[in-house]
């Protein structure tokens, strides 16, 4: 049984990711995860078959938490039900078909409590392309260090959405998807997290990017 107090949510979004989730399942649940932890998978009606796939791993594991849409709804309002679903002090996100690497989890949650002033912390990921099925490089180039509002807006996105580990308070009164927008951009959801506090980058990789351009 979970937790009444959760450490870390990581949440996964997917959709039809037969040849892609069960790894990516695997990739998490083989890092040094804290005893208090959920794992949500929202999943926006798949047409293939990967709720069966997340249903086999949660036949064992208690802390897997399904959110199945009825019919599908799109990326955006399924990200909304997502994220609200969180309840950890910490929250990790990462798309259902990209990987967590060894040593993730637990180098990010002690970043962010040896530092209480970091809003969240994402690092470098290794970039994969599913057409030539081959690796291409790095994701970022950019230095290990702090950063602030004033270089996502210099920069951009210089680091994967699947890196990223964040206070969950960062998120009270987010303006979520409201019917109107068909996409949420990570962009505005990473500059709303940091405000006026500052976020890490770390150069090393800790995960897989799959590319499918």
């Amino acid at each position: 049984m979970l937790h009444n107090n959760i450490k870390l949510s990581i949440c996964v979004i997917t959709y039809n990711h037969t040849d892609f989730i069960k790894s990516t399942i695997e990739s998490i649940l083989s890092q040094e995860l804290p005893d208090n932890y959920e794992l949500i998978i929202a999943d926006d009606k798949s047409t293939d078959n990967t709720r069966d796939i997340i249903d086999s791993f949660a036949v064992s594991n208690k802390n897997i938490v399904r959110i199945y849409q009825e019919k599908n709804i799109g990326h955006a309002l399924n990200w909304k039900c997502l994220i609200e679903a969180s309840k950890g002090e910490y929250v990790a996100y990462i798309d259902g078909d990209d990987l967590m690497l060894p040593g993730k989890i637990k180098a990010q949650i002690d970043f962010l409590d040896a530092n209480p002033k970091c809003s969240f912390v994402c690092h470098n990921m290794k970039v994969y392309s599913h057409e030539n099925n081959t690796y291409m490089g790095e994701f970022g180039k950019m230095r290990t260090g702090f950063y602030k509002v004033g270089d996502l807006a210099r920069y951009g996105t210089f680091f994967a959405n699947s890196s990223k580990m964040y206070r969950r308070t960062c998120n009270k009164d987010y303006p979520y998807y409201d019917g109107e927008f068909k996409y949420v951009g990570d962009y505005v959801w990473h500059i709303y997290h940091v405000k006026n506090e500052i976020f890490a980058y770390n150069q090393d990789c800790y995960g897989i990017y799959r590319d499918w351009e």
